[in-house]
């Protein structure tokens, strides 16, 4: 690195750290074509090498990241939004079978407390879709 003309910048580092690491094939091969024969790199052949290799891979796997992510973040959201929906209908049901026991009967007063709780299910899921909706609005933006 020392040896060519474009000297010592972030740049450079950046391209013979890629080099030498090994984690970037395509640059290699690239930087070891143009230094072929004792040929020295100057800054326009490095930061072309940049842009070819590093900064556009850099995209790319940001890219890449953030569908990963969307991906991911929708799955939640849906799971979410079926549970929700699940809670509801169990809940519907429950309320059902309480209309049809006497509260002062041990399975009123059973059913009285699975409605509750599915009350409280309820709102936690109706919690996660709103911090979720919250959530993929702001990824969107960043």
């Amino acid at each position: 690195m020392t040896r060519q003309t474009a000297g010592p910048h972030p740049i450079s580092y950046a391209i013979w750290l890629e080099h030498v690491s090994g984690h970037n094939p395509g640059l290699s091969e690239a930087l070891l074509e143009r230094t072929r024969g004792g040929r020295l790199l100057d800054k326009t052949a490095t930061n072309q090498l940049y842009r070819e290799h590093i900064a556009d891979a850099g995209e790319l796997r940001s890219d890449t990241a953030a569908e990963a992510i969307r991906r991911v973040m929708n799955a939640i959201a849906e799971s979410a939004r079926e549970a929700g929906a699940k809670t509801s209908r169990h809940g519907a049901w429950l309320g059902r079978l309480r209309e049809q026991t006497n509260d002062d009967t041990i399975e009123g007063r059973v059913l009285r407390e699975l409605l509750e709780q599915t009350a409280d299910m309820q709102q936690a899921v109706s919690g996660l879709n709103q911090r979720l909706a919250s959530s993929q609005q702001e990824f969107d933006i960043l």
